[in-house]
């Protein structure tokens, strides 16, 4: 059932181990990958819902590796973000 998280998901990669999944997007345009992948999570929300899965807010988090400065990014799933 997890395995079929990804079918749902666009335009962005996965990886799946147990019930930890991970989802990246490189790229040049920071604001075009945030967007992307808050529309994956969102999805991820809307699948998890669908099925009866609880995402652990306090476990999870995100990461933005970049050379340039960028701006603060906020990327949320059911309205909470991993900023403290």
């Amino acid at each position: 059932m997890i395995n079929d998280l990804t079918d749902s998901l666009s335009d962005v990669q996965t990886s799946l181990f147990a019930d930890d999944s991970c989802v990246f997007k490189s790229g040049k345009d920071l604001k075009s990958i945030t967007k992307k992948v808050q529309d994956n999570l969102n999805e991820i929300s809307n699948w998890c819902d669908q099925w009866g899965f609880k995402i652990s807010q306090e476990k999870t988090i995100s990461v933005v590796f970049t050379h340039r400065k960028h701006d603060k990014i906020t990327l949320n799933i059911n309205g909470h973000n991993d900023r403290k």
